[in-house]
């Protein structure tokens, strides 16, 4: 494959797929970022193909995902926390979540 595993750089490179049953092939499956905010419920998967690689030597297993379907998610749809820590975050947003990265109860409940 020409590649390198990112945990142990080992070349030692399988592809494969992950099956959901024995015998059948799981069709698309999806990523989903953690540190989302409270009733972020649409919009949240990211999907991915069904390739994945896998190293012989230390086990490691990876994929890849739209980076930007990925960044657009996270900054939309993150918590403060995770917007911070990955820069994503906007000084506007700051002010109208909570250090629990949830919306302020008055803006929730039109106080």
């Amino acid at each position: 494959m020409g590649s390198k595993c990112p945990k142990c750089g080992s070349e030692k490179i399988a592809g494969g797929r992950v099956f959901s049953q024995p015998d059948y092939v799981s069709p698309g499956a999806y990523f989903r970022p953690k540190e989302l905010k409270p009733f972020a419920l649409t919009g949240i998967n990211i999907r991915f193909d069904n390739r994945f690689s896998g190293c012989l030597d230390c086990g490691f297993i990876w994929a890849k995902v739209d980076s930007q379907k990925l960044t657009s998610v996270i900054a939309n749809k993150g918590n403060k926390s995770i917007k911070s820590r990955l820069g994503l975050s906007s000084n506007q947003e700051d002010q109208e979540q909570d250090d629990d990265g949830e919306e302020a109860s008055e803006d929730l409940l039109g106080e």
